[in-house]
């Protein structure tokens, strides 16, 4: 049968586009592992144990290992990771070979810094440090978190830095980006405590890290499958106000999206696990997270309590946390450092169960500082 003309070209049109290559799909995150350097530090003792608390207990299952590993498996080679910790970690040590990693990087590459351990500020000065192996609070021998960011500039050949840190005034380094007026490396800074203000000893912060990164659906927020630097921003800031009552901190400087794809969720259950709750036990309301729910009935975790107090829940028992809010402007009693005596104070920011008060004493010392909703009362006219 002979084909006239039209149903020749409908033909023709049919087989290029069957032998047409398919489209590539979109790329499921926004940063290429292959292009991707880690630096690491990981300090849980140190030296002059007269100045620093160790933490051995933290030792057991830690998360700043996990975290290497996580980006390892994420396909971050071996020769663009350099992982100190404890005793390795001496400043010396740590300016040589994140020098060393900064070298290497290429004009395309992602650097991402992750540093866990103490850090430590000088009220009058602003200066703030964070404190490797070998450092003292008497001289200059921890790692001024200003140095930090003059290597980045000067070494590194990218323009992409994501910075991630949990120690006692670790928002100074946040701070400390966003003053300078330099263009070409773009930032994204999260952090585990605020300028004036110190950090838990835990590993939460961490722990939600590795939540996004891999994938953790309670770090989703929006529930479109993806989790995006903002989200891991907004899904630590609750968590640390809900389980360490800390607030932490970020911040982004030039073209750094915080809309940056991380991950992608890998799995959705129905069980809430991770929802935030009180529950009532012992004649009064704990905060608890959800392990499983089975039924009617809701499996939760107590904060600052081990899972050995994990119960289940009746519906009468369990509702969703809304902590009270002070508005700004509110007058106040604080208490400053969570110390024992009440300062007046006025409320400039609230969230989630905390507030970011300012001391009406005349006295330097008396920053700013995020409390938990113990350390401030309403003050009556």
């Amino acid at each position: 049968m002979r084909l006239d003309w039209r149903q020749a070209f409908v033909l023709l049109l049919i087989m290029l586009c069957g032998a047409a290559p398919a489209r590539a799909e979109a790329p499921d995150v926004d940063w290429e592992p292959a292009h991707t350097h880690l630096f690491a530090v990981g300090v849980l003792e140190w030296q002059r144990e007269d100045v620093f608390d160790s933490f051995p207990q933290n030792k057991r299952n830690r998360r700043d290992d996990q975290l290497v590993d996580c980006f390892r498996q994420a396909g971050v080679p071996d020769k663009q990771i350099r992982y100190l910790k404890d005793r390795q970690a001496t400043k010396a040590r740590i300016v040589a070979e994140f020098t060393q990693l900064l070298d290497h990087a290429g004009e395309d590459d992602l650097l991402i810094f992750y540093f866990c351990g103490h850090g430590y500020r000088d009220r009058e000065s602003g200066q703030a440090w964070l404190a490797n192996y070998d450092a003292s609070k008497d001289d200059d021998t921890g790692w001024p978190m200003p140095e930090i960011l003059d290597l980045i500039e000067r070494r590194f050949r990218g323009n992409r830095a994501l910075l991630l840190v949990d120690s006692c005034h670790s928002g100074a380094i946040c701070d400390e980006a966003a003053s300078r007026d330099q263009k070409r490396v773009n930032y994204a800074i999260l952090t585990s405590s605020c300028t004036h203000d110190n950090a838990s000893s835990h590993w939460t912060y961490t722990d939600c890290l590795l939540t996004g990164l891999r994938g953790g659906e309670q770090a989703d927020l929006d529930e479109n499958g993806q989790i995006d630097l903002g989200e891991l921003a907004r899904y630590t800031e609750l968590e640390l106000a809900f389980v360490e009552e800390h607030k932490s901190m970020f911040v982004t400087t030039g073209e750094f999206d915080e809309l940056t794809r991380l991950s992608t969720v890998k799995s959705r259950t129905s069980t809430g696990a991770g929802r935030r709750v009180e529950v009532y036990s012992d004649d009064q309301w704990f905060r608890a997270k959800v392990v499983t729910t089975q039924g009617t009935m809701t499996r939760v975790h107590f904060v600052d309590f081990d899972d050995s107090y994990d119960e289940w829940a009746q519906p009468d028992k369990i509702r969703a946390y809304q902590p009270p809010q002070y508005a700004e402007g509110d007058k106040v009693f604080a208490r400053w450092h969570n110390e024992d005596e009440w300062f007046p104070a006025t409320v400039r920011q609230s969230f989630y169960g905390m507030s970011l008060v300012h001391y009406e004493e005349d006295n330097d010392e008396m920053e700013d500082e995020w409390l938990d909703r113990r350390a401030v009362r309403l003050r009556l006219p």
